[in-house]
């Protein structure tokens, strides 16, 4: 209903309707893969921004089992404890660490606090927990780094491993950095005390890890943008919808295709009904007229006129007939039950046979020339056969000028043999040749209008060397002439 609903259409709305529905798709398309690239990178972000915490996380702990091994050794003790105001729901970390200096056998106290903190809102949510989970950390960090330095270098393998398992391989860099100040100046300073990574590349992103409640220690990783990663993983995404974009656009070519496919069948159905009612009907009147002069005028008395009555009458049934037998044939070649007797036809009794009929009922000169092998015979349908060769002389006739010169020629090739028809008449152009074998299809000439035809001639011709398993080829120029090439099977 919707492709009928179509057809109705002009070429230019249908054009515009499709424009229109592609503009869509490919708009929500763009809409959908610019949002999920949009999510996708702010994931990577933020699973780089972990990756640093647990890398860190792993190197703390990394130290404790170093120390749990120095069991000859005492190095001290730390403590980190939550108090939580209840009247106004403040939070206070405190990280308690006592070393032991083993040169002078002295003991240090260091203490460090993270207050203000709303603790029962800050749990409310992953962020929150994961905030609360970096003060613990950097809590552990005051402490344990007083015990044991630092190893960066350890720490920079973890991270390296841990991005490469996010499929991040892009050049990075990582620093160490102290931020310090001079006596008397508030300017904050910033000393690396590591660096691991190429140094001469254009960093545009920057991954921040304060190590320390007092933030004086951080980790800052340096990367390019993470633009290519994205894409890269999103690369099986955008594959399949580039396929689908372009088999939505197939579809919808396919579709206009075969809606003016249908449009110009359906004009053409109608042309030929239109023609081949006329047609029709003109034999029909013409017949009944000679009956009637026959019949009411006493035509029978002359001799004379009753035969020619009689013979106008048999020509317009002969045409008749023609117009009928090519209808039925499309009706059988429709339903596929059409049946052949396949017998060896003789090539040159039926041409000569037809010959003559031609130059009876041509309305115009004709000079046919033959050049056929005797007892050269083909494997096809008798009737069919002559109606096959009778088509393609009725077209020499009709498209030749003042006077129709045709020769044909027959002969055995190879594997199979081959029968040319050729005329001298007006010619094919060269963009329509390709069409003259369509159901329906007429050539366009505008100085032979007068010719009459159904654009089912050739059709016919076509169907048939199918069917005997043959073919049919063309070679025109325009003015000077057209060859049609039958082809059979040996």
């Amino acid at each position: 209903m919707i492709i009928f609903a179509i057809m109705k259409l002009s070429l230019k709305h249908i054009v515009i309707l499709v424009i229109i529905a592609l503009t869509v798709i490919f708009t929500y398309q763009a809409y959908w893969l610019i949002g999920l690239y949009g999510t996708m990178q702010s994931k990577i972000k933020s699973d780089i921004k972990e990756t640093v915490r647990l890398s860190d996380y792993d190197e703390i702990f990394h130290r404790i089992e170093i120390l749990r091994k120095e069991k000859d050794r005492k190095h001290g003790q730390m403590n980190i404890s939550v108090e939580v105001n209840a009247k106004d729901h403040s939070t206070t970390v405190k990280n308690k660490s006592q070393l032991k200096d083993h040169t002078e056998n002295n003991n240090y106290v260091t203490s460090t606090e993270i207050s203000d903190l709303d603790l029962s809102t800050m749990l409310r949510n992953p962020k929150g927990i994961m905030q609360f989970e970096i003060y613990m950390q950097q809590g552990i960090h005051s402490g344990l780094d007083l015990m044991k330095n630092i190893n960066v270098r350890y720490f920079n393998k973890l991270l390296n491993r841990r991005l490469d398992s996010l499929g991040i391989n892009t050049p990075r860099r990582l620093l160490y950095i102290h931020y310090y100040k001079k006596d008397g100046e508030k300017k904050v300073l910033p000393k690396t005390l590591a660096s691991f990574g190429e140094s001469n590349y254009e960093y545009t992103d920057t991954v921040k890890l304060s190590i320390d409640p007092d933030k004086s220690y951080s980790y800052v990783l340096l990367l390019p943008p993470t633009t290519t990663v994205v894409l890269r993983q999103m690369s099986g995404i955008l594959a399949t919808s580039f396929i689908i974009l372009i088999v939505l656009m197939f579809v919808f070519w396919y579709l206009i295709h075969t809606i003016m496919k249908q449009k110009t069948l359906d004009e053409m159905k109608s042309d030929f009904t239109n023609n081949m009612t006329h047609e029709l009907k003109t034999p029909i009147a013409v017949a009944y007229a000679a009956n009637d002069v026959l019949l009411n005028f006493n035509g029978t008395n002359d001799t004379e006129k009753t035969k020619k009555y009689l013979s106008i009458t048999q020509e317009q049934l002969k045409r008749l007939s023609g117009l009928v037998e090519q209808i039925l044939y499309m009706s059988m070649e429709r339903r596929k039950t059409m049946s052949l007797k396949i017998e060896d036809v003789d090539v040159l009794g039926v041409i000569q046979h037809l010959i003559a009929q031609q130059k009876l009922k041509a309305d115009k000169p004709v000079d046919i020339t033959i050049d056929i092998q005797k007892s050269l015979t083909v494997k096809a349908d008798f009737s069919h056969f002559s109606n096959i060769i009778s088509n393609l002389l009725d077209n020499a006739v009709k498209y030749s000028k003042e006077k129709a010169v045709i020769l044909i020629t027959a002969n055995r090739c190879d594997d199979f043999i081959e029968i040319d028809i050729t005329d001298h008449g007006i010619g094919i152009e060269q963009d329509k040749q390709k069409y003259i074998f369509d159901k329906f299809y007429r050539v366009p000439h505008g100085n032979v209008q007068n010719v009459k035809g159904y654009g089912l001639g050739l059709y016919y011709v076509k169907s048939m060397m199918d069917k005997f398993n043959g073919s049919i080829d063309v070679e025109s120029e325009p003015s000077k002439g057209t060859t049609f090439k039958l082809r059979f099977n040996g």
